[in-house]
C-alpha cells in the first residue's frame, strides 16, 4: 500500500529522475549532484531503503518487468544496466556520445538513448543520433541519425518513436518495427528549448512542450499536423505524464501541476505543490505520482485524482445542493454544519486587470481595465460584469472608502472619485503637482484622507480631502528611493512601502515618524496590515513573508517558504488568517496569523497578481487578465452553529431548505440556505437521531432515531412531525427512500435487518428482512430494483432485490463499507472503508471493485456524488476534511 501522506520527501541529494516500479512499491531517484548513487524509495515508508553505486546517474528507465534500470552517465558517455533485485551494475554500454533521455518499449525488448557528441556544451560540430539497446543482448544494436535529438517517447502500440530535435525545433518520427526514420521531421516553431514529450495512450496524439506559458505542442500521429494547446498563465511544462487509462494528462510547472482532460485538453484543476516540480512518475494504479523537485533535496507525492478540503471537526456526512454550487457537511465534533462552494466560481471581464477592491457591503467589485485606463464595476451575488466607468487615464489600482461611498483611482497626476451607488465620476483632481507615476491609492478609515504614492518619478506621497480631492499635504520622501505600496492602518497610522525600507509616516503632515531599512531579501512589494493595526504582513523574498510588529517596529521571518511566488495578500475581517495569492501555483494559501503556520491552499485556477476578500471573509476574489475573468473562491470558513451533534442532512429538492439531524439533541433543524441560518425552533423527533432521507418530492422527511428504535416522519410543509412514530428493528441507522416515492427503506444495525416502509401508510411492509451482520447504510438504484447494504460487520456490500427483499448477491471488498452513493445512472457504487482510508468504486454490473480503492483521508465516513458523476465528495472524520475524487479519471 502506498504512504497516503502528500507531504515533501526529505532527501540529502537533489533529484533529477525517477522511475517507478511495476508493482509500485519502489521509487527509483537520480541525481546530477554526482554522488554516484540511485536512491531507492520505500512507497509505503516513504524513506529511502538503498542506494545503488552508479557514478554520473543521471536519467533512468525501467523496463516493463522491473528487472532492470537503464541509466544515462554522461560524464562517460555510458548506460549502465543495474539488476534491481540485487542493486547492482551488471554491464555498462558505450554510447560513444553524451546520452541524454531514454526510453524503453512496452515489451521492454529496446531501449531508445538520444545521444548528442557535443553533449552540454551545445557546439553543434557533430550530428547527434539515437542509440537503439537490445535489451536482450544487452548492445547497442545500431544507431540512428538525428542531428540534434532531446527528449524521446515510444508510442503505447509500439509502431512509432518520436525524437525531438530542441534545436531545430522539429520532431522526427522513427518506425519502431524497422528503426528507421520515417519521412520528413515535422516542423514544431513554439518547442521549448528543453521539450518534455509525451504520447497518448491511443498512440494518436504526440504532447510536446511549448516555450512560451504553460502550453504544449499536439502532434497529430497520422497527419502530422501541429497544434498549440494548454493555457498561457503558467510556465512550461518540465515533465508530461499520460495517465494509465489514457483519460488524464499531468503536466508539470513552477510549484503546480496541472491536470488535463487527455480529449479536450481543457484545464480541468491545478494541484498546488510545496516546491518546484520536474520529472515524474505514477503509480500502476493511477491514484498517486511522485515529482522531483528541480529546486531542492526533496521528492514531491501528490494525488492525480483527489483534493482535501479543511471543514469542521469530525466532519460526518455531507451533500450537495441541487444545482451543484454548495455542499453542506455536518462536523459532530463542533457542532456546525460547513458550507463550501466545491469550485472556483468566476465573473466574466474584459481586457487587463489591475486591482481589485470589495466595497463593504460585499455587492460590488471594482477594478482598472488596463488597456483603455477604465474603472469596471462587478455585481457580485449576480456575477456578472456591470458596467465601464470612463476615467481618464486610470493606472493604479482601486481603493474603496471605508463606509463604501466612494472608489478612488489614480493616474498621471490626478485622482478620481467615482459615486457606487450612482457609477458617477463625482470629482477629479488634475494637475497635481509631482505625482507623474502614481502607483497606489489608499483611505484613511475615517473616510476624510486619501493618499496616493508616487512610485519611481518623483517618490512623493500626497493626502487629498477624500470629499473635495484638494491637496492637503504632499512628501517627498528621501532618500530617493521607490514606493511600492501605501496603507491605512485601521488604528489610522499610515505606512509606505519603499524598495529598502518601511516607514510610518504621520497621517496629517505627512512626515516620517518611523523607519525600518529592509533587506535585500524585503524588496517585493506586497503588505497587508491586520483589522487592529498592529501587524503589518510583507513578502520576504519570492518566497516568504515576514510579520512587522507596528509598535515596536520589528520584523520576524517565517522560518519556511511560501510556494508560488505570492504577489499579493490580505488579512481576513477577523485578523486570524493572512491569505496570499501566488500566481505560479494558481492558488490561495492560507496561514494562521497568531502561529504563522500554513493552514490549506486553495486552487484558484488562475494566476493572479491581487486578491480581495468579501466583508465575511467567506470568498476570496482573484482578478485573472489571462482568463478573463475574476476567480471567486471559498475560503471554506463558512459554519452554521448546530445544537446537539449533527449527523445527518438532507436538502430540500428546490434547494431552500437544508435538514440536519441531531444527534444528541434529538431534533431536526432547518437552515434557510439563503440567509445560510437555522430558521425557526428545532423540530423534536426521537432518541438519537441519525440519518434523514426525503420523498423525491420533498414533501416528507424520514429520520431514523437509533436509540428509540422507530422512524420519525415530519411533514417538510408545516415542519411539524406527521402520524405516529414508525416502530422498525434495532437500531436503525441509514435510510434511503425509492426515486418514486412509494418505499422507505432502513438499515438496522443491531438487529442485521432491513425494514421496509411504506409511504403512503407510513407503516412497516412484512416483517424485517435478515440482511448482513450490522448493515450501517443503504442505497437504492434509480430504477428500484435493486438495495445496496453496507454491512459494517463484514467486508462486503450486499445486493437484494426490492421486489423479492431477498439477497440476490454481493460485492467483496478489502475491509468493512460505512456510506454508500450511486450514481444516477446507476451503473456506479461507491462505498467509504473507514479502516482502509480509502473510497471503493463498485461497477453495479459485475459487482466487482473497479480498480484499487482510492486513497482518502483519515477514516472516511459520508460519500456523495454530484448529478453528472463527475466529482464524489467524501468525509474524513479522522482528517477533519473532506476529499473531492475525480470520477471520470479511473487510472
Amino acid at each position: 500500500m502506498v504512504n497516503a501522506s502528500t507531504a515533501p520527501i526529505p532527501l540529502d541529494l537533489k533529484p533529477n529522475d525517477v522511475a517507478m516500479s511495476p508493482d509500485g512499491r519502489r521509487l527509483y531517484i537520480t541525481s546530477p549532484d554526482s554522488t554516484g548513487f540511485i536512491l531507492v524509495l520505500d512507497t509505503q515508508s516513504h524513506t529511502v531503503t538503498g542506494r545503488i553505486a552508479c557514478p554520473g546517474a543521471t536519467e533512468l528507465v525501467i523496463t516493463p518487468d522491473g528487472r532492470r534500470l537503464y541509466v544515462t552517465n554522461p560524464d562517460n558517455d555510458t548506460v549502465s544496466v543495474i539488476d534491481t533485485g540485487t542493486h547492482t551494475v551488471t554491464r555498462t554500454i558505450s554510447i560513444g556520445a553524451t546520452p541524454g533521455k531514454l526510453a524503453v518499449r512496452p515489451d521492454g525488448a529496446r531501449v531508445y538513448v538520444a545521444a548528442d557528441p557535443g553533449g552540454v556544451t551545445l557546439e553543434d560540430t557533430e550530428p547527434g543520433f539515437v542509440a537503439v539497446i537490445d535489451t536482450a543482448s544487452e548492445d547497442v544494436i545500431r544507431t540512428i541519425p538525428v542531428k540534434d535529438p532531446y527528449a524521446v517517447a515510444v508510442a503505447p502500440d509500439a509502431e512509432r518513436v518520436y525524437l525531438a530535435d530542441s534545436r531545430a525545433r522539429t520532431v522526427h518520427v522513427i518506425d519502431g518495427r524497422t528503426d528507421t526514420v520515417i519521412g520528413t521531421p515535422i516542423d514544431v516553431p513554439q518547442m521549448s528549448s528543453e521539450p518534455a514529450m509525451a504520447v497518448s495512450q491511443d498512440s494518436r496524439r504526440v504532447f510536446v512542450g511549448a516555450e512560451l506559458g504553460g502550453r504544449f505542442c499536439v502532434i497529430d500521429a497520422a497527419t502530422r499536423t501541429v497544434t498549440l494547446k494548454g493555457v498561457a498563465d503558467f510556465i512550461r511544462p518540465q515533465d508530461i505524464l499520460v495517465s494509465g487509462n489514457g483519460s488524464r494528462l499531468y503536466t508539470s510547472s513552477r510549484n503546480a501541476i496541472y491536470v488535463f482532460d487527455a480529449e479536450s485538453l481543457k484545464v480541468i484543476r491545478n494541484i498546488p505543490l510545496a516546491g518546484a516540480p520536474g520529472a515524474m512518475a505514477l503509480t500502476p494504479d493511477g491514484h498517486r505520482a511522485y515529482a522531483t523537485d528541480f529546486l531542492e533535496q526533496r521528492v514531491l507525492p501528490f494525488e492525480t485524482r483527489t483534493f482535501s478540503m479543511p471543514v469542521g471537526k469530525r466532519p460526518e456526512v455531507v451533500t450537495l445542493s441541487p444545482d451543484g454550487r454548495q455542499l453542506y457537511v455536518t462536523n459532530s465534533g463542533e457542532n456546525t454544519v460547513s458550507v463550501v462552494q466545491p469550485g472556483v466560481a468566476r465573473i466574466p471581464a474584459v481586457g487587463e486587470m489591475r486591482g481589485l477592491c470589495v466595497t463593504r457591503d460585499g455587492l460590488q467589485a471594482y477594478t482598472v481595465e488596463d488597456k483603455f485606463q477604465d474603472v469596471v464595476v462587478f455585481d457580485l451575488p449576480a456575477g456578472k460584469m456591470l458596467r465601464t466607468i470612463d476615467v481618464a487615464s486610470a493606472l493604479t489600482p482601486p481603493a474603496v472608502s471605508l463606509d463604501s461611498r466612494h472608489v478612488y483611482v489614480a493616474g498621471s497626476n490626478m485622482l478620481s472619485m467615482i459615486d457606487t451607488t450612482t457609477h458617477d465620476v463625482t470629482a477629479t483632481a488634475t494637475e497635481v503637482a509631482r505625482m507623474s507615476h502614481a502607483h497606489w491609492v489608499a483611505v484613511s478609515p475615517d473616510n476624510t484622507r486619501v493618499y496616493v504614492a508616487d512610485w519611481l518619478g518623483d517618490l512623493t506621497v500626497t493626502a487629498f480631502d477624500a470629499r473635495t480631492l484638494d491637496v492637503i499635504g504632499q512628501q517627498k520622501l528621501m532618500p530617493p528611493e521607490n514606493i511600492m505600496r501605501v496603507v491605512a492602518a485601521m488604528d489610522g497610522r499610515v505606512y509606505l512601502k519603499r524598495v529598502f525600507s518601511l516607514v510610518e509616516i504621520d497621517p496629517i503632515n505627512l512626515e516620517v515618524k518611523k523607519t525600518i531599512p529592509l533587506t535585500e531579501e524585503l524588496v517585493d512589494d506586497w503588505i497587508a496590515a491586520s483589522p487592529d493595526g498592529r501587524r503589518l504582513y510583507m513578502s520576504n523574498r519570492w518566497d516568504a513573508f515576514a510579520v512587522i510588529d507596528t509598535d515596536t517596529f520589528t520584523v520576524t521571518e517565517v522560518p519556511f517558504r511560501v510556494p508560488g511566488f505570492p504577489e499579493s495578500a490580505v488579512v481576513s475581517p477577523d485578523g486570524r488568517r493572512l491569505y496570499l495569492s501566488a500566481p505560479f501555483t494558481q492558488a490561495v494559501h492560507v496561514y494562521d496569523t497568531a502561529t504563522l503556520a500554513p493552514l490549506d491552499v486553495i486552487p484558484a485556477e488562475c494566476s493572479s497578481y491581487y486578491i480581495a476578500l468579501s466583508p465575511d471573509g467567506r470568498f476570496a476574489y482573484l482578478p485573472s487578465s489571462f482568463k478573463k475573468s475574476v476567480a471567486v473562491v471559498d475560503t471554506r470558513t463558512m459554519r452554521i452553529p448546530i445544537k446537539g451533534e449533527p449527523r445527518g442532512i438532507a436538502v430540500a429538492p428546490d434547494g431552500r431548505r437544508v435538514y440536519v439531524v441531531n444527534s444528541s439533541a434529538g431534533t431536526v433543524a432547518v437552515i434557510d440556505t439563503t440567509t445560510l441560518k437555522v430558521s425557526g425552533t428545532p423540530i423534536p423527533v426521537g432518541s438519537q437521531p441519525r440519518a434523514a432521507a426525503l420523498t423525491p418530492d420533498g414533501k416528507r422527511l424520514y429520520v431514523t432515531n437509533s436509540a428509540s428504535d422507530i422512524v420519525t416522519v415530519i411533514d417538510t410543509t408545516t415542519l411539524t412531525v406527521t402520524g405516529t412514530p414508525i416502530p422498525v428493528g434495532s437500531v436503525p441507522s441509514g435510510v434511503a427512500v425509492a426515486l418514486d416515492g412509494t418505499r422507505a427503506y432502513v438499515a438496522n444495525s443491531n438487529a442485521g435487518t432491513i425494514s421496509v416502509i411504506d409511504t403512503g401508510t407510513n407503516t412497516v411492509v412484512g416483517d424485517p428482512v435478515g440482511a448482513g451482520v450490522a448493515p450501517l447504510d443503504v442505497a437504492v438504484t434509480p430504477d428500484g430494483a435493486r438495495l445496496f447494504l453496507a454491512d459494517a460487520g463484514a467486508p462486503e456490500i450486499l445486493v437484494l432485490d426490492t421486489a423479492t427483499l431477498t439477497v440476490t448477491g454481493s460485492v467483496a471488498l478489502p475491509s468493512a463499507p460505512h456510506a454508500l452513493a450511486v450514481t444516477r445512472d446507476g451503473l456506479t457504487l461507491l462505498a467509504t472503508l473507514p479502516t482502509a482510508s480509502s473510497l471503493a468504486v463498485v461497477d453495479t454490473a459485475t459487482l466487482t471493485v473497479t480498480g484499487t480503492p482510492i486513497p482518502v483521508g483519515g477514516s472516511p465516513h459520508g460519500v456523495s456524488i454530484d448529478a453528472d458523476g463527475r466529482n464524489a465528495y467524501v468525509t474524513n472524520a479522522a482528517s477533519n476534511t473532506v476529499s473531492v475524487i475525480d470520477m471520470l479519471h479511473s487510472g
